[in-house]
C-alpha cells in the first residue's frame, strides 16, 4: 500500500482539441459562446479565451512534446484516449481541409469562471469553429 505523505490537491484540469480554418479569433469565439458584448459574462468568457490562447498547442506539435511523446506511441492513442474515435476521425477530415487542430489544457485552480467551466464537459460548434471540452478528469 502506498500512503501519500506530501501536498495533496483536489484541482482538476480539462482537455480540449480546438479546430479552426482561420485561427482561433476572439470575435468567432464569443459568437460560439453564445456572447455578445452586452452580455454580463462577456468579460469572463473573455478571459477564458485568452486562457485557451495561451495554453494551446498545435496538435502535432503538443504530441511530439516530451510529457505526449513518453505517454503514447502513436497518434492516434494521443488523441483517442482524450477524446474518442469519432474527434480522432474528425481531426483527418480536417487537416485535409488544411485547418488547424489545437489541444490544450485548463486547469480549476485559475480564477472563479475558468474553475467553473474546468467542472463542465461540453463541445460547441459552428462554420467557423469546432470546440470539443469533454475530457474534464475532475
Amino acid at each position: 500500500m502506498k500512503i501519500k505523505t506530501d501536498f495533496v490537491t483536489n484541482s482538476s484540469s480539462t482537455s480540449f482539441i480546438i479546430i479552426t480554418e482561420n485561427g482561433l479569433k476572439e470575435i468567432d469565439f464569443m459568437k460560439l459562446m453564445g456572447v455578445t458584448e452586452e452580455c454580463e459574462l462577456y468579460h469572463m468568457v473573455e478571459e477564458l479565451y485568452y486562457r485557451i490562447k495561451n495554453e494551446m498547442l498545435e496538435v502535432h506539435e503538443a504530441y511530439k512534446s516530451k510529457y505526449y511523446r513518453d505517454s503514447y506511441e502513436t497518434f492516434r492513442e494521443f488523441i483517442t484516449d482524450q477524446f474518442s474515435d469519432e474527434v480522432y476521425q474528425k481531426v483527418l477530415d480536417v487537416e485535409e481541409n488544411n485547418w488547424t487542430v489545437y489541444i490544450g489544457k485548463l486547469n480549476s485552480d485559475e480564477e472563479p469562471f475558468i474553475s467553473f467551466v474546468c467542472c463542465d464537459c461540453f463541445v460547441e460548434e459552428t462554420d467557423k469553429i469546432y470546440f470539443n471540452y469533454t475530457n474534464c478528469s475532475w
